[in-house]
């Protein structure tokens, strides 16, 4: 909870997020498994990487990696061997049988054995979360895809994202910004569920990094420390145009650089829900793709070059060009003279059908949201 000293108030929406997290996380049979076979996964693994370490026969091994592969004993024996351990004992018993005595060694090194190092401290290694999660991949895998369906808000309930109608009135468009605080509330509550005890308490903290970076790596917006959840912004339309219009087109583009659409649904037949990874600088709303169509429109055309000319590619609208109005003869298109006219805007040299018909094409419409500078 958050206290707002200037209002006197709590701010309880982070502990929202929290317990929307671990509602959700709950409700999902499958996920509570996953969570489960992971603890027991790793905390398997952590233990088999303690008791190893706690042997002579990997006193010289430093890397995590190499106490918890499958026969990890018969590597390192294999690895010894290679570097002449068998040609030592050889040397060894030849010169025991032949009477020789064998070097006096500190009883202190001989006696016992390597005190067993605690799965506890073994955790604060370099490399030990690294090397549970090469153990539990297929786990954690499966961990961050539920995750990232939940931070792209595809499981939130509507009305924890709008929590009053009148937010989004009808025939409206509303652009928002995702609190990245929020939404690591909402991951910590569904992983809540591994935090069954104090082992499994320090596992998840230990292994906390990994998988945000696998979840990170799922959204592929990676920020620069590869750690944090990147920016979300997006739009909710809530219009009979979301309900006539099925397949209109939503695009966003920061700098001109296209940005990424993270999710794109309707929750309901009116209500459109679009989130971008990243802040947009022009958003657009474009009518569906379609085949070739001609016409006019607003009573007048915005003249195409028929050439390529002063860095224009042909067809392409002349900026700052006048717009043809539309001639006609009586109810008839004047098609001879509307001809003269285009011929003239686009000072063509010859103006034959072609150059007539690619005027005519009607481009589908499109609706700018550009932000203020």
């Amino acid at each position: 909870m958050i206290y707002l000293a200037g209002q006197g108030l709590f701010d309880l929406s982070y502990a929202a997020a929290w317990n929307i997290g671990r509602q959700l996380a709950l409700a999902d049979a499958s996920f509570a498994q996953l969570i489960s076979g992971f603890q027991l996964q790793a905390m398997g693994i952590l233990q088999l990487m303690a008791e190893r370490d706690g042997r002579s026969l990997f006193d010289d091994v430093d890397d995590p990696h190499a106490l918890a592969v499958r026969k990890a004993a018969r590597q390192q024996f294999a690895r010894k061997m290679a570097e002449g351990l068998g040609r030592r004992w050889t040397e060894a018993l030849r010169s025991a049988r032949q009477g020789a005595k064998a070097a006096r060694r500190d009883r202190q090194w001989t006696r016992g054995r390597k005190c067993r190092t605690h799965p506890r401290e073994l955790l604060q290694r370099p490399g030990v979360a690294a090397a549970i999660a090469a153990g539990t991949g297929s786990l954690l895998g499966s961990i961050a895809a539920w995750l990232v369906e939940l931070l792209e808000l595809e499981n939130v309930p509507f009305s924890h994202l709008v929590p009053d109608p009148r937010m989004l009135p009808t025939e409206s468009v509303r652009f928002f910004y995702v609190d990245a605080g929020w939404l690591t509330a909402l991951a910590a509550g569904a992983l809540s569920l591994g935090l069954q005890n104090l082992p499994s308490g320090e596992i998840m903290l230990a292994m906390a990094p990994v998988i945000g970076q696998k979840v990170a790596d799922r959204l592929r917006a990676i920020t620069p420390d590869g750690t944090t959840l990147p920016t979300f912004t997006g739009m909710l339309i809530r219009s009979q145009l979301v309900t006539d219009w099925p397949t209109l087109v939503v695009t966003a583009s920061s700098g001109g650089i296209p940005l990424t659409i993270v999710r794109d649904d309707t929750p309901s037949p009116s209500v459109r829900v679009v989130a971008f990874a990243g802040i947009p600088d022009t958003v657009s709303l474009s009518q569906p793709y379609h085949a070739m169509q001609f016409g006019v429109e607003d009573g007048a055309i915005v003249p195409r070059a028929v050439k390529k000319t002063h860095g224009l590619s042909i067809g392409q609208l002349i900026p700052d060009a006048t717009p043809v109005p539309v001639q006609f003869r009586g109810p008839v298109l004047n098609v001879s003279g509307l001809a003269a006219a285009l011929a003239t805007a686009t000072d063509a040299e010859t103006f034959g059908a072609g150059d007539f018909a690619m005027q005519l094409v009607a481009a589908p419409q499109a609706q700018l949201f550009v932000a203020e500078e």
